[in-house]
């Protein structure tokens, strides 16, 4: 039977606190790394992994964003140089609601997910002149910030989130193209 306090009961213990340190060190090195050594910790590739995956979202986000507004301006622009539009809002009277509402109906039925209703606004009062909604003609949707911003010389198009007027408290998208 080995006495408490022995040469060989101490060197054991002093053995075994100093393996447990080593480990320790070890694990610790191995988890937060050594940066006088160059030698990057598991957390810090745990964290840059992270934020990779977070940037890599943020990019398809962002593309897929660009992505859709081109094809909106597209869309626009197709809108914006027919010729049922362009004589209606040149020469009012000429063209009926109808015929214009045939015109946008036509575009609202190509891209079905991608637009709730179409409209046309009178830019300077902002009232809806045109609408695939009968109950929207002649309300005035645009708020006069909005409205005098579009008429800032060198804008051509722009983006707002406007409030739903159906309710639901969420704003709807309002991409806008002047057709002047």
């Amino acid at each position: 039977m080995m006495r408490p306090h022995s040469f060989s009961a101490r060197v054991s213990r002093y053995f075994a606190l100093l393996f447990a340190l080593s480990i320790a060190a070890v694990m610790c090195a191995w988890y937060f790394g050594v940066p006088a050594l160059g030698l990057t910790g598991e957390w810090q590739r745990h964290v840059t992994g992270a934020v990779q995956l977070l940037e890599q979202g943020a990019d398809y986000q962002q593309s897929l964003l660009t992505q859709r507004i081109k094809e909106r301006r597209g869309d626009l622009l197709v809108l914006a140089e027919n010729e049922v539009v362009a004589r209606a809002l040149q020469r009012p009277g000429e063209v009926t609601q109808a015929t214009v509402e045939v015109t946008l109906e036509r575009l609202l039925r190509a891209y079905p997910d991608h637009y709730r209703y179409l409209q046309i606004l009178d830019p300077g009062s902002g009232e809806v002149r045109f609408s695939t909604s009968a109950s929207q003609i002649g309300r005035r949707l645009l708020a006069a910030e909005t409205l005098r911003a579009m008429g800032e010389p060198g804008v051509h198009e722009m983006i707002r989130l406007l409030p739903d007027a159906g309710g639901g408290g969420w704003r709807l998208p309002c991409y806008a193209r002047c057709m002047r």
